[in-house]
Order: structure tokens, then sequence, then C-alpha cells
């Protein structure tokens, strides 16, 4: 049974114009000096001040450790949906992914335990410190800037639940 990323899981609102737009799947709208557009969101935002312990959510191995523009300091995990940590059957392999990372305590190819603590919360990448959190998804792909939009991408509440998240 895989474990919530975050100890206490919230939903960010800070910059947002509610705690839905931290949600997977919502559209986002958003204001640069060179355009406006939309965006689907990836994953889900949760709330944690900068250092925040970020878990392992299942036994794994540690597939990427990077950092991205967007994205700043980021951690794949690959786990087995079924638990089988001896073989990769298809279908069965998904990938965690945490972002806006301050530390990173692990390294690529490092086996991990469920509920280990792999990395802090930050500000990296494109998160404001006016909001700080940890911007986390469950992929299909092991591709750690796999592009925009929903693809390659399930909503955490697939694997994790919504029972994990504070009630807004």
């Amino acid at each position: 049974m895989p474990v919530p990323p975050l100890t206490k899981m919230k939903r960010r609102k800070a910059g947002l114009e509610s705690t839905l737009g931290a949600s997977f799947g919502k559209v986002r709208n958003w204001n640069t000096q060179q355009h406006a557009y939309t965006k689907t969101h990836q994953g889900w935002d949760l709330e944690a001040p900068v250092g925040t312990p970020c878990r392992a959510i299942a036994d794994g191995l540690i597939e990427y450790v990077g950092l991205h523009p967007q994205f700043g300091h980021q951690v794949v995990l690959r786990f087995s949906k079924s638990g089988n940590r001896v073989q990769s059957i298809p279908g069965d392999t998904l990938f965690a992914h945490y972002a806006h990372l301050s530390t990173v305590l692990v390294q690529t190819g490092q086996s991990v335990m469920a509920g280990q603590i792999i990395a802090h919360t930050g500000i990296s990448g494109n998160a404001s410190a006016n909001a700080p959190h940890l911007h986390f998804e469950i992929r299909t792909t092991s591709d750690p800037s796999p592009g925009l939009g929903a693809v390659g991408r399930l909503d955490p509440a697939a694997v994790l639940g919504h029972h994990h998240l504070q009630s807004l």
C-alpha cells in the first residue's frame, strides 16, 4: 500500500484562484511578460514549507535525479503497482515524480523503501517563494521531462486515493 509523499497533505492555494488549481487535470491560466496561456495541471501541488521531508510512496528504485528549468530539483521513483520488487511486469510499473525540491538525499539507481525520506521541499524551478510546495505526479513514463499536458501522467489519486488529502 503506497504511503503519501508528505506527512501533511494539503493542496496549495497560495498564488492560485482556489485549491482546485493545485489538482490534477485542472486548467490554469498563466500570464507572463511574453504571453498569456492556459495549461492543464499535471499532478498535485502540496503546500509545504521549504525543508519539509518528502517520502518515497512505495518501495522502488530511484530512476532519475536532476535539475529542470520548470520543475527545479527533481526525483523520479520507479515502483510497482502490485508491490512486486523482484521483476518488472509490463503495465505494472509506474513513476512518482517529485519537483521543486531544495535538497535531494538519494542517487539515481538507489533502492528505497516506502516512507524513506528521499528529499526536502523547496522553491526550485518555477516555484514561487510566496507559495512553497511539492509538485507531485504519477507517471507512466520514466522521462524526466515528458512534455506539456496530461500525456504519460495519471491522477495521483489513482494510486494514493483522495483520503490522504486534508479537507479544503
